[in-house]
């Protein structure tokens, strides 16, 4: 007997994700104090997460870390313009590491529910968006061990930062408004039991 339905996808939770993001790539601060916080992105990308984290195991990992970089963000509400020395960019570097970590299990999180649909273009995208992010993450990352040994490259991490992070981070919520385009309320056909063990991930009701 045929157990399989035909559902609608629904991705709004990409949304939120989108708007989470752009809160935290925008970084506007008085007096020390970040007036749009990061942590409230993190929430709005934690709350994207569970809406989706039942269509495949990338995002139950992806909310877990997002989590875990919400607490870091906790303590970048406030920052005094400080030389970085002394090894005062671990937390940056462990920021950027798990954020790599984030958007691989996010990205490919859409490209397997684009391959529901067979549709290449968000798979090729998503592959494309994952490499200019890691790519302009690890050169940050080797950028900011560099300083600790030479300081005049924190001006090279400011500038990279400001260019070329600028320009992947539009790369990259360019990619998420796509691919909700692409993949919202599209059919597909799923069988009843999977549908019945991811609903009721603990992470749906969080």
């Amino acid at each position: 007997m045929d157990e399989s339905q035909q559902c609608q996808l629904n991705v709004n939770g990409l949304d939120f994700i989108f708007w989470g993001y752009c809160l935290i790539f925008v970084d506007i601060r008085i007096s020390g104090y970040d007036i749009l916080p990061n942590f409230i992105g993190y929430v709005l990308i934690i709350i994207g997460l569970t809406k989706l984290s039942h269509y495949h195991q990338h995002f139950i990992i992806a909310t877990f870390i997002a989590r875990i970089l919400f607490l870091l963000s906790l303590f970048d509400f406030y920052k005094v313009n400080e030389v970085m020395s002394n090894f005062a960019g671990i937390p940056a570097l462990i920021g950027l590491t798990l954020s790599i970590c984030l958007y691989y299990h996010l990205i490919y999180g859409i490209i397997e529910i684009a391959k529901l649909i067979e549709n290449l273009q968000v798979q090729e995208d998503g592959r494309t968006a994952y490499h200019w992010l890691l790519g302009i993450n690890i050169i940050m990352i080797i950028i900011i061990i560099s300083s600790w040994f030479y300081a005049p490259l924190i001006s090279l991490q400011t500038l990279v930062f400001i260019i070329a992070g600028l320009l992947v981070d539009i790369l990259f919520l360019c990619y998420l408004k796509r691919s909700q385009n692409a993949l919202h309320g599209k059919s597909i056909l799923i069988n009843e039991p999977t549908i019945e063990y991811n609903w009721h991930s603990p992470l749906n009701h969080i």
